[in-house]
Protein backbone atom coordinates (compact mmCIF):
# COMPACT_ATOMS: atom_id res chain seq x y z
CA UNK A 1 0.00 0.00 0.00
CA UNK A 2 1.49 3.64 -1.02
CA UNK A 3 1.38 6.24 1.35
CA UNK A 4 -1.28 7.62 -1.11
CA UNK A 5 -3.74 4.91 -0.20
CA UNK A 6 -3.04 5.29 3.19
CA UNK A 7 -3.95 8.94 3.66
CA UNK A 8 -6.97 7.83 1.63
CA UNK A 9 -8.25 5.22 3.71
CA UNK A 10 -8.04 7.54 6.92
CA UNK A 11 -11.34 8.05 8.48
CA UNK A 12 -12.76 11.80 6.76
CA UNK A 13 -15.14 14.23 8.95
CA UNK A 14 -18.26 13.01 7.13
CA UNK A 15 -17.52 9.40 8.51
CA UNK A 16 -17.49 10.36 11.96
CA UNK A 17 -21.41 10.82 12.63
CA UNK A 18 -21.05 14.08 14.44
CA UNK A 19 -23.21 17.09 13.86
CA UNK A 20 -21.84 19.88 11.59
CA UNK A 21 -19.51 21.97 12.81
CA UNK A 22 -18.79 20.28 16.29
CA UNK A 23 -15.94 18.12 15.23
CA UNK A 24 -12.76 19.31 13.44
CA UNK A 25 -9.37 17.93 12.41
CA UNK A 26 -6.93 18.71 15.56
CA UNK A 27 -3.44 20.45 15.10
CA UNK A 28 -2.34 18.61 18.15
CA UNK A 29 -0.32 15.11 17.53
CA UNK A 30 -2.14 11.66 19.91
CA UNK A 31 1.11 11.77 21.73
CA UNK A 32 0.13 15.10 23.07
CA UNK A 33 -3.62 14.22 24.21
CA UNK A 34 -1.68 10.63 24.83
CA UNK A 35 -3.90 8.15 27.02
CA UNK A 36 -2.17 8.37 30.38
CA UNK A 37 0.29 5.89 31.58
CA UNK A 38 0.43 2.60 30.29
CA UNK A 39 -2.22 3.33 28.16
CA UNK A 40 -0.17 5.51 25.89
CA UNK A 41 1.14 2.39 24.22
CA UNK A 42 -1.74 2.48 22.28
CA UNK A 43 -0.28 5.03 20.55
CA UNK A 44 -0.93 3.65 17.25
CA UNK A 45 1.24 6.64 15.38
CA UNK A 46 4.06 4.89 17.03
CA UNK A 47 3.32 1.33 17.62
CA UNK A 48 2.19 0.58 13.82
CA UNK A 49 6.10 0.98 13.46
CA UNK A 50 5.85 0.29 9.43
CA UNK A 51 7.45 2.06 6.36
CA UNK A 52 3.77 3.75 5.78
CA UNK A 53 2.31 5.33 8.72
CA UNK A 54 0.05 7.49 7.89
CA UNK A 55 -2.95 9.49 10.65
CA UNK A 56 -5.11 12.01 11.10
CA UNK A 57 -6.54 13.87 14.51
CA UNK A 58 -10.00 14.96 15.00
CA UNK A 59 -11.62 16.75 18.45
CA UNK A 60 -14.51 18.10 18.82
CA UNK A 61 -16.83 20.15 21.15
CA UNK A 62 -18.14 17.29 23.24
CA UNK A 63 -14.55 16.71 24.58
CA UNK A 64 -13.80 13.99 22.15
CA UNK A 65 -10.11 13.47 21.13
CA UNK A 66 -9.83 10.72 18.19
CA UNK A 67 -7.14 9.10 16.06
CA UNK A 68 -7.26 7.02 12.38
CA UNK A 69 -4.17 5.42 11.81
CA UNK A 70 -3.39 3.74 8.51
CA UNK A 71 -0.25 1.09 8.10
CA UNK A 72 1.63 -0.72 5.52
CA UNK A 73 4.61 -3.34 6.53
CA UNK A 74 6.52 -5.18 4.42
CA UNK A 75 4.85 -8.60 5.03
CA UNK A 76 1.49 -9.54 6.73
CA UNK A 77 3.67 -11.34 9.51
CA UNK A 78 5.67 -8.02 10.86
CA UNK A 79 1.77 -6.88 10.32
CA UNK A 80 0.57 -9.56 12.88
CA UNK A 81 3.70 -8.90 15.07
CA UNK A 82 3.03 -4.90 15.29
CA UNK A 83 -0.94 -6.51 16.80
CA UNK A 84 0.58 -8.73 19.38
CA UNK A 85 2.78 -5.80 20.72
CA UNK A 86 0.02 -3.78 21.31
CA UNK A 87 -2.11 -6.68 22.66
CA UNK A 88 0.51 -7.86 25.26
CA UNK A 89 1.51 -3.85 26.29
CA UNK A 90 -2.31 -3.41 27.05
CA UNK A 91 -2.43 -6.73 29.13
CA UNK A 92 0.14 -4.73 31.30
CA UNK A 93 -1.97 -2.29 32.77
CA UNK A 94 -2.90 -2.29 36.21
CA UNK A 95 -6.56 -0.33 35.94
CA UNK A 96 -5.11 2.95 37.64
CA UNK A 97 -3.51 5.61 36.20
CA UNK A 98 -2.54 9.21 37.35
CA UNK A 99 -3.73 11.90 35.41
CA UNK A 100 -1.94 15.54 35.54
CA UNK A 101 -5.31 16.70 37.94
CA UNK A 102 -6.52 13.49 39.16
CA UNK A 103 -7.20 9.89 38.97
CA UNK A 104 -8.39 7.42 36.23
CA UNK A 105 -9.67 4.28 37.85
CA UNK A 106 -10.74 1.58 34.71
CA UNK A 107 -11.82 -1.71 34.29
CA UNK A 108 -9.66 -3.25 31.02
CA UNK A 109 -10.87 -5.76 28.10
CA UNK A 110 -9.15 -6.85 25.47
CA UNK A 111 -10.65 -8.60 22.58
CA UNK A 112 -13.95 -8.84 23.64
CA UNK A 113 -15.49 -7.40 20.45
CA UNK A 114 -16.28 -9.26 17.40
CA UNK A 115 -14.05 -8.48 14.25
CA UNK A 116 -15.59 -6.71 11.00
CA UNK A 117 -16.02 -8.96 8.52
CA UNK A 118 -13.11 -9.70 6.13
CA UNK A 119 -10.03 -9.22 8.49
CA UNK A 120 -7.40 -11.24 8.91
CA UNK A 121 -6.84 -10.02 12.80
CA UNK A 122 -8.68 -7.69 15.05
CA UNK A 123 -7.52 -6.22 18.40
CA UNK A 124 -9.79 -4.54 20.39
CA UNK A 125 -8.68 -2.61 23.73
CA UNK A 126 -11.10 -0.47 25.83
CA UNK A 127 -10.69 1.01 29.34
CA UNK A 128 -14.07 2.34 30.67
CA UNK A 129 -13.49 3.74 34.25
CA UNK A 130 -14.02 7.24 36.13
CA UNK A 131 -12.04 10.26 36.45
CA UNK A 132 -12.32 12.12 39.72
CA UNK A 133 -12.47 15.68 38.54
CA UNK A 134 -11.42 17.57 41.61
CA UNK A 135 -14.11 18.43 43.63
CA UNK A 136 -14.74 14.48 44.80
CA UNK A 137 -17.31 13.74 41.97
CA UNK A 138 -16.04 11.59 38.76
CA UNK A 139 -16.63 12.04 35.09
CA UNK A 140 -17.22 9.21 33.30
CA UNK A 141 -13.99 8.06 30.69
CA UNK A 142 -13.87 5.92 27.83
CA UNK A 143 -10.70 5.07 26.28
CA UNK A 144 -10.57 2.60 23.64
CA UNK A 145 -8.52 1.42 20.64
CA UNK A 146 -9.63 -0.98 17.20
CA UNK A 147 -7.24 -2.35 14.98
CA UNK A 148 -7.73 -4.57 12.06
CA UNK A 149 -5.16 -6.21 9.89
CA UNK A 150 -5.77 -7.32 6.56
CA UNK A 151 -2.92 -8.77 4.93
CA UNK A 152 0.24 -6.37 5.34
CA UNK A 153 -1.70 -3.41 6.14
CA UNK A 154 -3.81 -2.08 9.57
CA UNK A 155 -6.00 0.50 9.92
CA UNK A 156 -7.07 1.67 13.36
CA UNK A 157 -8.53 4.14 15.66
CA UNK A 158 -8.49 5.60 19.23
CA UNK A 159 -10.99 7.03 21.03
CA UNK A 160 -10.52 9.80 23.91
CA UNK A 161 -14.51 10.15 24.90
CA UNK A 162 -15.60 11.90 28.38
CA UNK A 163 -18.96 9.67 28.72
CA UNK A 164 -19.64 8.27 25.99
CA UNK A 165 -17.55 5.47 24.12
CA UNK A 166 -20.31 3.72 22.08
CA UNK A 167 -19.34 4.87 18.90
CA UNK A 168 -15.81 2.92 18.53
CA UNK A 169 -17.17 -0.11 16.71
CA UNK A 170 -19.27 2.33 14.28
CA UNK A 171 -15.77 4.10 13.79
CA UNK A 172 -13.67 0.78 13.75
CA UNK A 173 -16.00 -0.96 11.16
CA UNK A 174 -15.77 2.36 8.53
CA UNK A 175 -11.99 2.47 8.89
CA UNK A 176 -12.16 -1.22 7.80
CA UNK A 177 -14.29 -0.39 4.74
CA UNK A 178 -12.27 2.40 4.03
CA UNK A 179 -9.03 0.18 3.67
CA UNK A 180 -10.39 -2.29 1.75
CA UNK A 181 -11.78 -0.01 -0.46
CA UNK A 182 -8.03 1.02 -0.99
CA UNK A 183 -6.45 -2.33 -1.24
CA UNK A 184 -8.97 -3.47 -3.72
CA UNK A 185 -8.82 -0.03 -5.67
CA UNK A 186 -12.73 0.08 -5.23
CA UNK A 187 -12.77 3.48 -3.63
CA UNK A 188 -16.44 2.70 -2.36
CA UNK A 189 -17.19 2.64 1.04
CA UNK A 190 -20.21 1.49 2.27
CA UNK A 191 -22.55 4.12 4.16
CA UNK A 192 -22.96 3.03 7.84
Amino acid sequence: MTAHQARAALLRVEDLGFPDGTIERAEYTWGEASPPGCLAALDLETALDAPVVESVHYTDTFAIALLSTTASFPNATEASQALDSLRDAAARCTGVEELPYSTFEYSLTIDNTPAPAGVDEFLAVTAMGAADDGDGSDSPLVIATRVARIGSAATGVSLFELGGGQRIDTLAQVAVDRLQAELTGDGEVPKR
